[in-house]
């Protein structure tokens, strides 16, 4: 079984914590608020240039955002 948290849910999470918009989060990162959009609803990627300065604008880590969190894998061993 794989649990994945969506870094859809994480940005806004922390977007909302820091108290932004989504056009006050794109003015703080020169991206647009439909970009932000379109990230939050999981239509777009952002690049790692631009994850990167979501993240700072959010006093996070792109890790922390963006990155999806497996847990429970199956692990199987390569001969």
């Amino acid at each position: 079984m794989t649990t994945k948290l969506l870094p859809q849910i994480k940005l806004i999470e922390a977007r909302e914590k820091m108290g932004l918009t989504q056009e006050g989060l794109g003015k703080k990162t020169s991206i647009s608020r439909s970009l932000i959009a379109n990230i939050e609803r999981g239509y777009a990627k952002p690049s790692l240039e631009k994850a990167n300065r979501i993240a700072v604008a959010l006093n996070s880590s792109v890790n922390e955002i963006f990155i999806f969190f497996e847990n429970n894998v199956q692990k199987t061993n390569v001969s």
